[in-house]
């Protein structure tokens, strides 16, 4: 699998991609299940046998009269079944915080009552019955609600001397971020498993190497990595209403691991040259919501000590996330000090 140097990041990504799902789908086969129902995972060997055992006892129970037997072999059977779910439940609850997939799975399926999108209302009135009719409502409501700035926007200060002119990406960085990679995430649309590049992160991160630094170069990513598998999640309210749905989105693992980098540079860059304020706790390390609320109660603390009266107010923004100006607009680049490709990126990822 040989990349070359002259091409577009949109060229290399495509030869890569091709070349790897190639040598994926010939040396790694798929498994399929071949069963129509799934057995519960609490579900073993000693417990079929033992309900065989229970249909074979009933069966000679009720041609003979006795049933005394069947009756201990169902008390037998039951206790079981219930020391093999009590097992199950240990185990998920176990794994929760290294593979929460599983155990929000356990959760959802132990769910009287499972909440399915629509049928959705459009702006007439009338009801959409069909998937692709819900699809399209959701996907028209979605694209609707991003704000657009209509004044312009200040330019920041720069109060500092060091700029994050360009990046530079290491094998060496590529490799370790691959090993950190989750092995139960879902693939985005481009069908990376994390587990298959876990498996081969030292051959691969050579070619995703030359991929990251020509996206860098040229300030333009591949048109696989604006893509995404939306998934809506019913929020609250009406569910006849596409307004109380959000999307989440599926992208591809390569993009999101290349932006997990460039974060770690542009993070150590801010931190290095102290261009965030002390009392930002939000995405900084060693730092949380709970740090947030410690600080805040010392002062509030510290000035009641001192008999000053304190006032308080909360903000909360409705659908935040919908009032994120999209593309970014280029000074939010510019006030952390990385410019020109960089803030260019930023503003092709947000695509």
């Amino acid at each position: 699998m040989e990349l070359e140097e002259g091409e577009s990041a949109d060229d290399l990504w495509r030869s890569f991609l091709s070349s790897f799902m190639e040598l994926q789908s010939r040396f790694i086969p798929l498994k399929g299940t071949g069963q129509k129902f799934i057995q519960p995972k609490w579900f073993n060997r000693e417990i079929r046998n033992l309900l065989r055992e229970r249909r074979t006892a009933y069966r000679q129970a009720k041609a003979s009269g006795d049933f005394d037997g069947h009756r201990r072999l169902n008390r037998n059977v039951k206790s079981k079944i219930r020391a093999a779910k009590r097992a199950e439940e240990v185990r998920v609850a176990r794994l929760c915080k290294e593979n929460p997939k599983e155990f929000f799975s356990y959760v959802n399926g132990r769910k009287p009552i499972r909440r399915r999108i629509g049928p959705l209302v459009n702006e007439d009135g009338a009801l959409m019955h069909s998937d692709a009719e819900n699809a399209n409502l959701l996907n028209e409501y979605f694209s609707s609600v991003f704000s657009e700035e209509s004044g312009p926007i200040p330019e920041p200060l720069d109060s500092f001397s060091e700029k994050l002119e360009s990046m530079v990406f290491t094998q060496e960085e590529i490799e370790r971020k691959i090993i950190e990679l989750k092995a139960n995430k879902s693939p985005g649309p481009d069908r990376f498993l994390p587990r298959v590049l876990r498996e081969v992160h030292g051959e691969v991160s050579r070619h995703l190497c030359m991929v990251f630094n020509r996206v860098i170069q040229t300030g333009c990513v591949p048109r696989d990595w604006r893509e995404a598998e939306v998934t809506p999640i019913f929020k609250k309210g009406d569910a006849s209403q596409p307004s109380n749905y959000r999307p989440i989105s599926l992208t591809s693992i390569v993009c999101k691991l290349m932006e997990r980098i460039m974060v770690d540079k542009i993070t150590a860059h801010l931190e290095s040259n102290l261009l965030l304020r002390g009392s930002q706790h939000g995405f900084r390390q060693h730092r949380s919501c709970l740090t947030n609320l410690v600080e805040f109660f010392h002062f509030v603390f510290s000035e009641h000590d001192r008999d000053k009266a304190i006032d308080v107010v909360y903000l909360d923004f409705q659908k935040a996330f919908d009032k994120v100006p999209q593309p970014p607009p280029p000074s939010e680049s510019a006030c952390t000090g990385h410019r020109r490709k960089c803030g260019k990126l930023d503003r092709e990822l947000a695509k």
